[in-house]
């Protein structure tokens, strides 16, 4: 294909059997978007306790009501849902594809798509922070962590 007479531009398109995965957007290091449609592995949900109150109610063994209030009781909880990602047997240039991902400011994740309306509803996520090593091996598989948004469950 031509523009304008610039040289010739290449489009490559690799075929995947991953039906259920994350699909992905992201900006590379030259502002270029960046799809692809990862496979997904295991969920995990981080919980936090935030802002811990302190309090002495050791001094009596008094139950008010039939409660003991404790000591160090959280004053909010907070959690971090993340889901890991993946890809297996990819090559050297794939890879370097992919690590464009690990070093993205701003990376999307398709949330729905309404097909009849050629509607696309996107979240902002991130990827989680990590060392990313590459061996010497033909294909190696490709993981990182995907970071969903922060949630703040309870509050006092």
């Amino acid at each position: 294909m031509r523009i304008d007479n610039e040289e010739d531009i290449v489009i490559t398109l690799y075929l995947s059997d991953c039906t259920k995965g994350v699909y992905l957007r992201w900006l590379n290091t030259k502002s270029e978007y960046c799809y692809h449609l990862f496979q997904k592995g295991i969920k995990s949900n981080a919980v936090k306790n935030d802002a811990i109150n302190i309090v002495n109610f050791l001094e009596s063994a008094d139950y008010v009501n039939g409660h003991h209030e404790g000591t160090n009781y959280p004053l909010t909880k907070s959690g971090q849902k993340s889901v890991k990602l993946y890809e297996t047997l990819v090559d050297y240039d794939d890879y370097l594809f992919f690590e464009s991902l690990l070093l993205s400011t701003k990376v999307w994740m398709l949330a729905e798509y309404e097909p009849e309306n050629n509607i696309e509803n996107w979240v902002i996520v991130n990827i989680s922070d990590g060392t990313f090593a590459r061996d010497t091996t033909i294909l190696q598989d490709f993981e990182c962590m995907m970071l969903l948004p922060q949630l703040q469950n309870q509050s006092l």
